[in-house]
């Protein structure tokens, strides 16, 4: 297979774009020949080289923040003389205060609403050529495909639903509540799938999605 087109491929993999088929391809690739592994970290790194990921400097704010703090005047501090008038905070202080003050607003808000599904869900996932079988809470069993990401509640299900996530491929041994609890098969485009009680097999492309 020509490098060019190796590299395109795996690229769309990388940005979450590839196609079953594609997976499927970059797996036998693999397969092939040992030097094919070296070149796909080598391709992983060069993807990203040009797509930088963000890190927030909320350490760096939260320090300028505390200083801020600390050079505040005390405002019932009494004045040394009593013709000397009190002296109040700058309207330039006051709007660094209140910089800093809302940069670590956004950054706590930015980091709830980017990590909420890592602390809600436990992630379980499978490399090229893996499965693994996983036992749910409710006694359900689910044998991942290889590439394959299932997210499921931390804490257990609750409700009238059992909701779970998944991007790849999964065969599903779902097991009926006596409560009649739905099990719900969510993918990373709002696509689900209920059942009560069955065994099937659910596949589903990786696409860029909303997960985290």
């Amino acid at each position: 297979m020509e490098k060019v087109i190796i590299q395109k491929i795996l690229f769309n993999y990388f940005d979450g774009r590839a196609t079953s088929m594609e997976r499927k391809l970059i797996e036998d690739w693999m397969k092939k020949d040992p030097e094919n592994e070296n070149l796909f970290y080598q391709y992983l790194d060069e993807w990203e080289s040009q797509n930088p990921q963000y890190l927030s400097e909320d350490t760096e704010a939260w320090e300028n923040y505390k200083a801020l703090l600390n050079a505040q005047p005390k405002p019932f501090e009494k004045p040394e003389e009593a013709n000397h008038a009190v002296k109040y905070p700058s309207v330039r202080t006051l709007r660094k205060f209140w910089y800093v003050a809302a940069t670590l607003a956004v950054l706590v808000t930015a980091s709830m609403f980017f990590f909420q599904k890592s602390i809600l869900y436990h992630t379980y996932h499978t490399h090229y050529a893996q499965t693994k079988q996983v036992k749910l809470s409710d006694g359900t069993l689910v044998v991942l495909n290889a590439n394959t990401r299932l997210q499921v509640p931390r804490w257990g299900f609750y409700g009238k639903k059992r909701k779970v996530l998944l991007d790849g491929e999964g065969e599903f041994k779902v097991t009926h509540t006596k409560n009649n609890q739905r099990f719900v098969i969510q993918t990373n485009t709002d696509f689900e799938v209920e059942v009560f009680g069955t065994q099937f097999v659910f596949m589903h492309a990786s696409r860029p999605g909303k997960w985290c």
